[in-house]
């Protein structure tokens, strides 16, 4: 929701003249320091309190990989073999990786926007930053947009590595590889 529907901040257009020719930007604030309260409101509703949801979450499934039963479990790791313990033991690593990455990738794509929002809501934007005021926070919301497709991307990426690495091994052990061999 927006803060104009809140507070009754509205929207008026800037004498800049940008790409499309006419350009809008927040006005009117009742005070500076509405403003500045909305902008840690969004911060904490928009990175701090999403950011601790996914690190407890992907902690706690971490913890639960980390006591895994087939592992743990003195009894019933006796009857593995010494493969299927690797093969345990790397599916674990290869959870704690995703898991990981992705807690990372979030706070990467949404760092930016975040700090973006409030150098502007507290009015200590570097020089950079008033050169472009309307490009660097585009490419920060891009960049945080594109969160949505960097965790697919991820957790294709890394499991299929794994995928791949077994897949090699049936070749390698299958009649068409043998096959092949002996026809060269």
């Amino acid at each position: 929701m927006s803060f104009q529907m809140v507070d009754g901040s509205y929207y008026v257009p800037k004498n800049a003249t940008p790409y499309c020719g006419h350009f809008c930007d927040e006005t009117n604030w009742q005070s500076e320091n509405s403003k500045k309260i909305y902008g840690t409101m969004v911060m904490l509703l928009q990175f701090i309190i999403p950011m601790a949801i996914i690190t407890f979450c992907y902690t706690r499934i971490l913890n639960k990989v980390s006591k895994d039963m087939i592992i743990q479990n003195a009894q019933f790791s006796q009857s593995l073999t010494q493969r299927q313990r690797i093969d345990a033991a790397s599916r674990k690593k290869k959870v704690n990786y995703i898991l990981i990455a992705m807690v990372l990738t979030f706070i990467l794509c949404w760092l930016p926007l975040t700090l973006v929002n409030l150098v502007k809501d507290y009015k200590q934007e570097p020089d950079w930053l008033r050169a472009q005021p309307f490009l660097w926070p585009l490419i920060a919301h891009l960049i945080a947009m594109s969160l949505v497709v960097w965790n697919p991307l991820l957790f294709f990426c890394l499991t299929r590595k794994q995928k791949r690495m077994r897949f090699s091994k049936i070749i390698n052990t299958s009649e068409v590889s043998r096959y092949a061999l002996y026809m060269a």
